[in-house]
């Protein structure tokens, strides 16, 4: 059934996509809109999640014509022009939004536009975090090295900045993958039975500047047995083998390191 609703949708968008751009950029301010999102970003790894966003349009501005929540339910299978238009503003504003949460991460559109389920709006994303997202500019192989240290037992910090348009609440759920737990966050709002830790912007009437959330998480079973001593040693090769050409090597052999001792990466 989502098959014969979303592709009329797809073909009016492509037929008349100069035009919907137009409308949808000068017509219609933000505050036209009045959304609720519960934005869920679950990790599959230190460095990749993937972002559902359920939407309830409670009201929006689309053609210089509101949209109540009641008149997208009773249109929503007979008028694909104006669905095709509510869904490409709420996608573009929704994935502004998962952008501004994972500043400098790789963001990938799952969907080409939401579908609709009522009464919600959903939309799927896929984050793959990159180094400019943990502010690191070094030549160290960070995604591999950050899923390594939390196999070993590392605790990993991530930052988000959470702000929305006005005329959205947003709420922003992070759910640990059930190889993992949280070590700390900025909230209270957390939930051991799922995993999960929660933050929400009120902005409908845009008095909410956002928040700067932070949360570490750490393996439940790392495979690397914990140890409280280090065991580094180095070693010194004198090759004089060839006279003329003598060489000094040196080497640090690293056998155990207490990793929680280190807040900075190698360059």
């Amino acid at each position: 059934m989502r098959r014969c609703v979303v592709s009329p949708m797809l073909i009016v968008l492509l037929l008349l996509g100069c035009f919907l751009n137009v409308s949808l950029s000068n017509a219609e301010s933000a505050s036209d809109s009045h959304v609720d999102v519960t934005l869920t970003c679950s990790f599959i790894s230190g460095s990749q999640l993937t972002v559902e966003a359920q939407m309830i349009v409670n009201s929006i501005d689309v053609f210089d014509t509101r949209y109540t929540r009641q008149t997208i339910e009773d249109m929503a299978a007979s008028n694909p022009y104006v669905m095709g238009a509510i869904m490409l503003r709420l996608h573009e504003t929704v994935k502004t939004q998962v952008e501004t949460a994972f500043t400098y991460a790789n963001v990938d559109t799952m969907n080409p536009i939401p579908t609709y389920e009522k009464p919600f709006f959903i939309d799927v994303f896929q984050v793959n975090l990159t180094p400019a997202f943990f502010r690191y500019n070094g030549s160290l192989n960070l995604i591999d090295f950050i899923n390594g240290v939390l196999d070993m037992g590392a605790t990993v910090a991530y930052s988000f900045d959470l702000s929305v348009e006005q005329g959205w609440n947003t709420t922003f759920v992070y759910e640990l993958p059930s190889t993992m737990t949280l070590d700390y966050a900025n909230t209270a709002d957390t939930n051991t039975d799922t995993n999960t830790v929660r933050w929400v912007v009120r902005n409908w009437d845009g008095t909410d500047d956002g928040i700067d959330a932070t949360l570490s998480m750490k393996s439940k079973n790392p495979t690397t047995t914990a140890s409280e001593n280090d065991d580094i040693s180095l070693e010194f090769i004198l090759d004089t083998r060839t006279v003329n050409d003598i060489n000094f090597i040196d080497s640090v052999i690293v056998k155990k390191v207490n990793i929680r001792n280190y807040n900075a990466l190698p360059g």
